[in-house]
């Protein structure tokens, strides 16, 4: 389904990019959240006629979402120490001045496809190799009762995100001499962790990216393949 964005989407695009996403990705979260609308000729003229109020509302959720409500430190990283990886701890323990985590409040919201959510119900998946790997059902959420900071980690990497994913973005170009000019690129992504596709190579997923603009570098791209483990198969 073609759809317009109304917010920005993380590994999607920004508001206003019309993409092509799965079908039951847009029934499921991005149209009934308001995220998005269909991209049709009634729809394109709202948006263009709307704009500016979006654009202002976006950046009021911004704003809120960048407001620290919390922050650990070395004096009192103790506190949250159940919900820290050992790395964190360490970080506290050997960076005392420098190294802090700022928490910030939550506006996420979950919304996936239901034979996501069967799947879930009847979820296996175990961590491997210290966490660096999982192992389970592939297509459910993996850790639906998350207990374990790492168990947080990977849910939020392999979250549902639609099957093939494809947008693009702005980004700078910066010559030897120090010289900055602004091009574009065009990202395609095939998600591995879900209930429509087959997955027998162990792979969370593959993205390509690559430039169009400007043209004397368009076309140079970067391929990167994506295991559930990194340790045993690093990408």
């Amino acid at each position: 389904m073609e759809v317009i964005l109304l917010e920005r989407i993380e590994r999607l695009g920004q508001m206003g990019d019309v993409v092509i996403v799965k079908d039951g990705f847009a029934r499921n979260f991005l149209l009934p959240k308001n995220k998005a609308l269909r991209a049709n000729k009634i729809n394109l003229e709202y948006f263009e006629k709307e704009k500016i109020n979006l654009e202002a509302k976006n950046l009021k959720l911004k704003s809120e979402a960048e407001s620290v409500s919390e922050k650990i430190t070395k004096d009192n990283y103790l506190d949250y120490e159940k919900y820290l990886t050992p790395g964190q701890i360490k970080m506290f323990k050997a960076y005392k001045s420098t190294f802090f985590m700022n928490i910030y409040p939550s506006r996420r919201s979950c919304a996936v496809p239901d034979e996501v959510l069967e799947l879930s119900k009847h979820g296996n998946a175990k961590l491997v190799d210290e966490g660096e790997g999982i192992e389970g059902l592939v297509g459910s959420i993996p850790f639906p009762n998350a207990s374990a900071p790492l168990h947080h980690i990977w849910n939020h990497i392999l979250r549902y995100r639609g099957v093939d994913i494809e947008g693009g973005s702005p980004y700078y170009i910066v010559n030897y001499d120090g010289e900055k000019f602004k091009g574009a690129g065009k990202a395609i992504a095939k998600n591995y962790w879900n209930p429509f596709v087959s997955n027998k190579k162990g792979l969370q997923g593959k993205i390509m990216t690559k430039v169009t603009e400007p043209p004397r570098l368009a076309d140079a791209g970067v391929l990167v393949i994506e295991s559930l483990n990194a340790r045993a198969t690093p990408r």
